[in-house]
């Protein structure tokens, strides 16, 4: 797992040929843990025993330690896990397009982190908003450094106005999760989630773009989830796509092939809204979860 999307629209479009192999490896990751490792922080893995009750009464399944788990990305630097991403991406820039400055389209929280990233590596950053974009956004992408222009009603209008940035200054365009490196530095969460809760049956990953679960996802050709490298595991960790109600239906397709089976299909789930979770082969389940505050590009 970890294939880009294809096929969408607007901000979605993918920036590399389709005829381009962009799967991401299981060693990309690990570099990326080793590149950015002195950048990001360290985020805490909590639990409740209140949510884990919370979570048998409405589905039936009982959670190992009788403990639902929470990856903590919403204390990582700039907010969400998406500092992990971009700071891989400003990284693995050649030193010619560092010098002539990145660009990227974002509603913000992307924008913040390739704000930080940027200003972290000494590469210009300049992000297009819409106009309407959160001013509290909008000041967290000037607060780190970065150049800001609002234009447009919408995210189809920004778009063009990035691109006509992009082509007029020279600029290296960088998505906000439609790219290997992206999603390389977003996988480096998933092996941080296996180092501090090792026998993890189940994750389920927020998702807006897909750059976070693609990278939790992501795995060698030929192999699976990269979760499942647990030295304890007898069976793989499965990855669980949840996302909001309103999702349009194309989404919903792909979403629903990011799930990895694991000892067999797993039970098809009804819905994307909220919390989803998927009954193991075990007798209870051990399921971590991603925050997902930082969900939108």
């Amino acid at each position: 797992m970890g294939r880009l999307a294809s096929g969408a629209h607007g901000i979605l479009v993918p920036m590399a040929s389709p005829t381009t192999d962009l799967d991401v490896t299981l060693a990309e990751i690990e570099g990326a843990r080793e590149r950015i490792g002195r950048l990001v922080q360290p985020t805490p893995m909590l639990h409740s025993t209140t949510a884990a009750t919370w979570t048998t009464a409405a589905l039936g399944v009982r959670l190992a330690d009788d403990r639902l788990y929470l990856k903590a990305e919403h204390l990582q630097t700039t907010g969400s896990f998406k500092a992990r991403g971009m700071s891989n991406k400003i990284a693995s820039l050649p030193a010619d397009a560092r010098a002539r400055g990145a660009i990227t389209l974002s509603a913000g929280n992307a924008g913040a982190a390739y704000a930080w990233a940027g200003r972290a590596a000494g590469v210009p950053v300049t992000v297009v908003m819409p106009a309407g974009a959160v001013r509290s956004k909008v000041d967290a992408c000037r607060g780190y450094g970065a150049r800001v222009v609002l234009h447009g009603t919408h995210v189809g209008e920004a778009l063009l106005e990035m691109e006509r940035i992009r082509d007029e200054e020279g600029l290296t365009y960088c998505h906000p999760f439609d790219d290997p490196a992206v999603i390389a530095g977003n996988g480096t969460a998933g092996l941080d989630l296996v180092d501090d809760l090792p026998d993890v049956d189940v994750v389920i990953v927020g998702v807006g773009g897909g750059g976070l679960i693609s990278g939790v996802a992501a795995a060698p050709a030929g192999s699976t989830s990269c979760l499942h490298r647990s030295r304890t595991n007898r069976i793989p960790a499965r990855i669980v796509a949840s996302s909001m109600s309103t999702i349009p239906s194309r989404y919903r397709r792909a979403i629903a092939r990011v799930q990895v089976p694991a000892n067999g299909a797993p039970r098809p789930s009804a819905t994307l809204t909220g919390l989803i979770v998927t009954t193991s082969p075990r007798s209870s389940a051990s399921v971590s979860a991603f925050d997902v505050s930082g969900s939108t590009p």
